[in-house]
């Protein structure tokens, strides 16, 4: 069991790394970079059971991407990670210039932390490859289950209490 508990650790840190780099690139693209932002807190679809579903599917859709990285040498892992951190990176860059990331925050870490780790066990699973989840097949399941409960539960705060928050 021990030897799981480093082989995923490690490369749960590898994606946690990839991702936040990603993260900071974004940031310093941001402040070079002239983008404008939309706000808006009307949207048809947030706090509806059909904002909830289309926020559980993208994710799912995501996550699944994510997992694919298994068997086509670790590169939608890869590009999703950095595409999703450095997207990030410019959304609070974005949030922080125009005066609105102190109250942004909690409602995108309400549900974006979840999400994130989600992804992040996704990711050390796809790098872990087909030998990893071989020999480790109950860990596999676990992950991917809970990884799913995550989801869940970030679809239901992003939709229902994350609008509440702003």
């Amino acid at each position: 069991m021990r030897v799981v508990n480093r082989g995923f650790w490690f490369f749960f840190l590898v994606s946690f790394i990839m991702f936040w780099i990603a993260m900071l690139i974004g940031l310093i693209f941001g402040y070079y970079i002239d983008f404008q932002m939309e706000y808006s807190k009307q949207n048809s679809s947030l706090n509806t059971i059909d904002g909830f579903y289309d926020i559980l599917f993208n994710n799912l859709k995501v996550f699944f991407i994510i997992l694919l990285g298994t068997f086509i040498w670790k590169i939608p892992s890869v590009l999703n990670l950095v595409y999703n951190g450095g997207i990030l990176g410019l959304v609070f860059y974005g949030l922080y210039r125009d005066g609105l990331l102190y109250l942004s925050l909690a409602p995108i870490l309400a549900h974006g932390v979840l999400e994130i780790t989600a992804f992040l066990f996704g990711a050390s699973i796809a790098f872990g490859g087909c030998e990893f989840i071989k020999n480790h097949k109950r860990v596999t399941a676990l992950l991917l289950l809970f990884s799913v409960v995550l989801l869940v539960a970030a679809a239901y705060i992003e939709t229902f209490i994350s609008i509440l928050l702003f």
